[in-house]
């Protein structure tokens, strides 16, 4: 069996002393050392994996006496409790350096024997960190090829990289590899793929990632998991509603629309203070992971309409329209509407193109300035806004390709009336390859922020309008979940949920093609 080498390295220079650490035999789930860390020092170092027919040996190099960080490691042979590799050890740590877990699920195939998985888990310290660091390994081809995703939040680090023999080295400066569960566009197709081929909706959520806010914030962050546990509980769903956790987009993919500079900020936690308040949210590792997830859900969901495994799919979370490339405001860190139709035409060029174009369609009560400004000029994505006149983004409006500005109390019927016009006229004038739905419900009556004065059973007919133009056209649709503010937020809830429940009752009596 062909051996595989992880490798953690600082993105400038690294050590070359060596010594190892331990081993273990996944064939007798023997254990061959008492011991083993894969140490990361403060300063420049790598620490390898290699991985063989008989087991893993761990290598520690570092260039400095002091090491600043452990991965304690674990393994669960199959059949076998957990074994303990190690304990952890806090040499050189200072009290404003936070710990976090880090886990990850490894398969590799054994020569002559069955597919074993391997659970790895430990915490990362480092005195050039700033904040933790998350990350997952996978191995998962015949040849023990490996993916991994290491999450760090420093550009001056360490960066995760993966070889079949010799090690690859990356350019000083380059940012790290951010991704972790799936971190690569193969990562969020290989999701869209695991959720398979059937009737009805595919829905990713982002809310297994826990993001603290202060006491009072206004930004209503439980809605996301209220949402799902309202679909999931809904036994009318059980067999046209599919949802999983979204995979984490990688680096690489953002990278295609939000600059370097404002990623570099993001992950380093060197955000300033005025920045964090355009922003709307303070800082912190999970609001990174959270956002990545998001993002992801919509990119998995995008590849799961364009594979032609369904022709509705989305994600309870995304939608952040105001995600600019250099910068994010009102709530949204990176525009996942941008990022999944940058994917779609990278990765689908025959479907998504200039003269087949996607549509991003926008019905959240405010603009959606971010994906307008990143598509301005773009003949290959259309954008539409129907939004409040005089609701937010009041400084930073956008021209989008077709923008409708509501003035407040529309209510109903005008706001369908306008709907029933527009619908028709994107899709004669556009021939659109993909709509991208940013299916906010802020325009509700019971809306904090809304100002339109709809109704949910108006909201309701929104969402089945949408729905219908896709399916008689039979246009692939991606759904996000937009923004929604009532106080309680029970309304806001009921709608959103509304979105989702409609989507998978229309679509479970269509067949994706």
């Amino acid at each position: 069996m062909a051996s595989a080498t992880l490798s953690f390295r600082r993105l400038s220079r690294f050590a070359s002393t060596s010594t190892t650490a331990a081993s273990h035999c996944f064939r007798c789930s023997r254990q061959t050392a008492s011991h083993s860390r894969v140490a990361v020092a403060s300063q420049t170092s790598s620490a390898h994996h290699r991985v063989g027919a008989s087991g893993i040996g761990i290598t520690e190099e570092t260039s400095t006496p002091s090491i600043a960080s452990t991965f304690p490691l674990s393994f669960s042979p199959q059949g076998s409790p957990e074994r303990a590799l190690g304990s952890p050890t806090s040499s050189s740590i200072t009290s404003s350096i936070m710990a976090s877990p880090l886990t990850a699920d490894l398969r590799f195939p054994l020569v002559g024997g069955p597919r074993c998985p391997l659970r790895w888990k430990g915490y990362w310290r480092s005195q050039s960190l700033v904040s933790p660091g998350y990350g997952t390994l996978r191995f998962d081809s015949a040849d023990v090829s490996v993916r991994i995703s290491e999450r760090l939040y420093s550009r001056r680090a360490v960066s995760a990289t993966t070889s079949a023999g010799a090690d690859v080295a990356r350019a000083d400066g380059e940012l790290a590899n951010h991704g972790a569960d799936v971190a690569s566009s193969q990562g969020t197709r290989e999701a869209a793929i695991a959720a398979g081929s059937a009737e009805g909706l595919l829905a990713f959520y982002a809310d297994h990632h826990v993001v603290p806010l202060p006491d009072g914030h206004r930004f209503p962050m439980d809605k996301y998991r209220s949402t799902r546990l309202l679909l999931q509980s809904d036994a009318s769903l059980d067999r046209i509603l599919a949802v999983h956790p979204a995979p984490l987009d990688s680096l690489e993919e953002l990278q295609q629309v939000h600059e370097e500079g404002y990623l570099a900020r993001l992950f380093s936690h060197s955000l300033s203070p005025q920045e964090q308040r355009t922003l709307g949210f303070p800082w912190s590792p999970q609001l990174l992971l959270r956002s990545q997830a998001s993002c992801g859900g919509t990119v998995a969901a995008t590849h799961a309409v364009l594979m032609g495994l369904r022709q509705a799919a989305g994600v309870l979370a995304g939608g952040t329209h105001h995600a600019f490339r250099g910068h994010g405001e009102g709530f949204c860190v990176f525009n996942d509407i941008a990022v999944a139709a940058t994917v779609a035409l990278a990765h689908y060029p025959t479907i998504c193109n200039a003269v087949r174009p996607i549509l991003a369609l926008d019905l959240d009560v405010h603009q959606g300035n971010g994906t307008a400004s990143i598509f301005e000029g773009d003949p290959r994505v259309i954008t539409f806004s129907a939004h409040g006149a005089n609701n937010y983004p009041w400084r930073t409006k956008m021209r989008s390709d077709h923008d409708v500005e509501l003035p407040d109390g529309t209510g109903d019927a005008a706001y369908l009336a306008v709907l029933e016009e527009w619908l028709p006229r994107l899709f004669d004038q556009h021939r659109p390859s993909l709509v991208l739905f940013q299916a906010g419900v802020d325009a509700l009556k019971e809306d904090s922020f809304g100002r339109l004065g709809m109704t949910r059973a108006g909201m309701l007919r929104r969402n089945n309008m949408v729905y219908s133009t896709c399916i008689n056209n039979n246009v692939p649709l991606v759904i996000t979940m937009g923004g929604g503010y009532s106080r309680p937020p029970d309304a806001s809830i009921a709608a959103h949920a509304d979105v989702y429940r409609s989507a998978a009752y229309r679509f479970s009596m269509v067949k994706a093609s």
